[in-house]
């Protein structure tokens, strides 16, 4: 079984480029390409566990400890785990520049965690 887990898990804008108006489905939509969890739960039918989104913010450290102990939960009961993490569109973008290049928010602490399971881990 395989655990996708992260903020950026079943996220999709935050994936473009930061001059994403041409990567956008028509009307400026995200609905014409899946997210990492929904394209590898579409790959493997039912043995795909995906949490995040909701509860793992990627920045706001309150918002994101419920998600953190759901998606440990999800790796620990997996046998490989897909950690998706990263910056988003309110950390970093054009005029606004991060002064360092760590994780934000719990990320690096979650990553240590998941890591600690002793899973393989992408």
């Amino acid at each position: 079984s395989l655990a996708v887990v992260g903020p950026h898990a079943i996220s999709k804008r935050d994936l473009l480029a930061g001059y994403a108006v041409d990567q956008l489905c028509f009307g400026a939509e995200t609905t014409c390409w899946p997210s990492i969890g929904e394209a590898f739960a579409a790959l493997h039918p039912g043995a795909v566990s995906v949490v995040g989104g909701v509860g793992m913010n990627v920045s706001n450290e309150t918002d994101a400890r419920p998600g953190i102990a759901n998606a440990l939960a999800a790796a620990q009961a997996a046998d490989v785990v897909v950690l998706c993490l990263g910056i988003g569109g309110e950390e970093e973008y054009e005029g606004h520049d991060r002064p360092h290049t760590r994780l934000p928010g719990l990320q690096e602490a979650f990553a240590r965690a998941i890591l600690a399971l002793g899973k393989p881990t992408i």
